[in-house]
């Protein structure tokens, strides 16, 4: 017995509850490979606490990301009309990140362009 329709498709109890378990799925997968990239990969590479728990933690986000659309396409919502709303945050992310990468790439040049050593001015 159908809830709704959503684009001639019939939406049940059932497929709101298969679509929730999957979400819940792709979750517990995601946390349990963070845990393995923080606790095992990048542990073994000899890579601080730190930076683990930040590369960790940026690759748990794009998987999660990953899987959302991974299940709501296979359940049939059409998310073609959200790449307007993510071009807008891209351009506005981009934005935001352009002072960042300017002062990388001066940092960059800084320690590449003269030998510098500490506890005094040249």
């Amino acid at each position: 017995m159908p809830l709704f329709r959503l684009n001639a498709q019939a939406i049940s109890l059932a497929s709101v509850s298969l679509l929730f378990l999957q979400l819940l799925l792709v979750w517990i997968v995601v946390r349990a490979v963070r845990e393995w990239l923080k606790r095992g990969l990048l542990s073994r590479l000899g890579i601080d606490r730190g930076t683990r728990d930040a590369i960790a933690r940026v690759f748990s986000y794009l998987l999660i990301a990953l899987g959302f659309v991974i299940v709501l396409q296979t359940a049939g919502i059409d998310l073609s009309s959200l790449t307007v709303l993510a071009g807008v945050f891209g351009i506005a992310f981009g934005l935001g990140l352009q002072n960042l990468a300017s002062n990388f790439i001066r940092g960059g040049g800084t320690l590449g362009g003269a030998s510098h050593q500490g506890g005094g001015f040249h």
